[in-house]
């Protein structure tokens, strides 16, 4: 016999019967708005919640202070929960209006949603964790605290360093307008700092000693632009010259 249904309706009252208090978690991360790789406060507060579910924690991982992962269970099979905290420079908005109100001008806010995502996939891993106890099922949860999604990739970090090697399922979610499950794939991201470095001279008496930076830079800007022709149609390059 097919329980889904009843399996799917249980644990959604398991998170539905703490729905304030995880609003309240939700709000205290969109308060404290931290860009990528600062979201100290987020993930302190994420990994107390976890921790006084039962989890057991590790932080501080693949080089990124504000990752970590909170495991409860044994054996297989391994389902890892993705979370994000990190808000975005320059989105600073009051709460709970739907106009652009900038709480201060120039400071950091949630532009779509990572207070949500965060908080959705903690509940979800709680939720799924109790199930898993009750019914006393095997298997391992994984709550994965993903810093940096914006502008910086946290999770390409745990993945270079192995920490989603041994996952059998990684599942995670977007505020949307209506509700589907998607899988698939996406384009791959990698992301490159180029510094050059000039050497001065007087412009007018020996301007050949001097080596210019900027020509360099738009020599680069140039040659990279003319290779658009030669990639395949799926690839992208963007470029900001900082």
């Amino acid at each position: 016999m097919d329980h889904t249904d009843e399996y799917i309706k249980e644990i959604s009252e398991k998170i539905d019967s703490k729905k304030e208090y995880y609003v309240e978690i939700s709000n205290k991360i969109w308060e404290f708005a931290e860009p990528r790789f600062q979201e100290y406060r987020s993930s302190e507060l994420l990994q107390h919640v976890l921790k006084q579910a039962g989890f057991s924690i590790k932080a501080d991982l693949a080089g990124e202070k504000t990752a970590f992962i909170a495991e409860y269970g044994s054996g297989k099979p391994v389902i890892a929960f993705l979370g994000e905290f990190d808000a975005l420079p320059g989105l600073s908005q009051k709460a709970d209006v739907a106009e652009r109100i900038p709480v201060h001008t120039d400071s950091c806010g949630h532009g779509c949603g990572h207070q949500l995502i965060g908080t959705g996939t903690l509940a979800s891993a709680i939720a799924l964790k109790d199930f898993m106890k009750e019914h006393n099922l095997q298997g391992t949860i994984r709550y994965y605290g993903c810093p940096a999604e914006e502008n910086a990739g946290g999770k390409a970090f745990l993945v270079r360093d192995g920490y989603f090697n041994d996952c059998d399922l990684a599942l995670c979610w977007h505020p949307e307008q209506g509700r589907r499950a998607c899988y698939g794939s996406t384009k791959a991201n990698f992301r490159v700092f180029f510094t050059f470095h000039g050497t001065s001279a007087h412009a007018s008496m020996c301007p050949e000693l001097g080596r210019s930076a900027l020509d360099a830079v738009e020599l680069m800007d140039v040659g990279v632009n003319y290779m658009r022709e030669h990639m395949i149609d799926e690839a992208r390059i963007h470029y900001a010259i900082t």
